[in-house]
């Protein structure tokens, strides 16, 4: 091995250490080799892209990058090559692409005319133990053209290395979440991990169960799934919410989980995780842990937890489910009638609903 492709390995080396950033690894990699970029990735079969790094493009590009398909071998040839190539062996656009192929696929057309990357070099890096298909890519520039043989054997001088600096770092990293997993369990209860996309990073043994009999979450193609009516859909939004490049990592966002049969809710809750520039690789970006609550539990916490009430407005929102109208509730409560009305309209500002029959449907799921 030359000196500038061990210089290149240790840099790799020293961010699984956590020494240096795995940004300034791929960067150094990228100016070795005339690329405007380059790109780390694992993927698996179920779990799909589950470690995307890359150089200096971000994780906005990272976002256009998965929105155009990047991350699927149906819609980008690049994945394929690296999913399907010989291990070790670096091949360019032209090598598995044709100029007809690159003129009407729309990830060509799009995503790498607008970030001008229309070349590359794909390198596979071989499976981990967990099956999971390793690859390297550095992504040029159009005035760079194609990658020259001096630049083939450079990357494939430092593959199988780097390679093995990558494995073990994903070794480490799915300990760490291991472990991560099993301490919010005893904190928080269910607990389960998501990467990109809500796909299954890792989870609990009692999450596993969960999903195995739950009417609330299942999973599909390695996705999370909420399963209730409108529930995916709340699930995606709170998702989206704590992995937002632009939200500031703090708090959690809390979901009520409708089931596919049955009144019997599920209170999910979801928080960031933070991105690891650094030392072990892990595909987690968020977690999710999850509350169930039995008939016989408290509703007036659990509409508490679902819509944020205070105490008094969960009470009320349970008698009007009763079928109870607001001078039977303000009786009974021993309060005022305009108090109970201000609490009513407090309830349609925080449930979203605009009429009482709205309201009450909203509300009886959770009683």
């Amino acid at each position: 091995m030359t000196p500038d492709a061990q210089a290149l390995v240790e840099r790799f080396r020293q961010a699984a250490m956590g020494m240096t950033s795995w940004a300034d690894s791929l960067e150094t990699l990228a100016r070795a080799t005339g690329g405007a970029a380059a790109q780390i990735a694992a993927i698996d079969p179920r779990r799909g892209l589950f470690v995307n790094l890359l150089s200096d493009f971000g994780r906005y590009v990272e976002h256009d990058y998965l929105r155009a398909g990047g991350a699927d071998p149906t819609h980008n040839p690049r994945t394929r090559a690296a999913i399907e190539g010989p291990a070790f062996r670096c091949r360019t656009d032209r090598d598995f692409t044709t100029d007809a192929m690159r003129d009407r696929l729309p990830i060509y057309t799009g995503l790498f005319t607008d970030y001008d990357i229309p070349h590359s070099c794909i390198v596979p890096l071989g499976h981990t133990g967990d099956s999971a298909q390793m690859a390297m890519a550095v992504l040029r520039p159009a005035r760079s053209g194609d990658a020259g043989d001096e630049e083939r054997r450079l990357l494939e001088a430092v593959a199988p290395a780097i390679a093995a600096t990558l494995g073990a770092s994903l070794m480490l990293g799915t300990a760490i979440d291991t472990a991560l997993v099993r301490t919010a369990e005893h904190l928080s209860g269910p607990t389960i991990l998501l990467g990109f996309d809500r796909k299954l990073a890792s989870l609990s043994a009692a999450a596993e169960a969960i999903l195995r009999t739950s009417n609330h979450l299942t999973i599909r193609y390695g996705r999370v799934i909420a399963t209730g009516p409108g529930a995916n859909a709340a699930l995606d939004a709170a998702f989206r919410e704590v992995t937002c490049p632009e939200r500031p990592m703090a708090g959690r966002v809390s979901v009520a989980l409708r089931p596919v049969r049955g009144r019997e809710p599920a209170i999910v809750d979801l928080a960031p995780l933070p991105t690891r520039i650094e030392g072990p690789l892990s595909a987690a970006r968020a977690v999710l842990t999850i509350r169930t609550q039995r008939r016989s539990a408290d509703p007036v916490a659990l509409l508490q937890a679902a819509f944020a009430l205070t105490p008094a407005e969960a009470e009320v929102a349970l008698m009007l489910a009763e079928g109870h109208d607001i001078a039977t509730v303000a009786a009974h409560r021993g309060a005022a009638t305009g108090t109970v009305r201000n609490q009513v309209k407090a309830l349609f500002e925080k449930t979203g609903k605009n009429r009482q029959t709205e309201l009450v449907l909203a509300i009886r799921p959770f009683c």
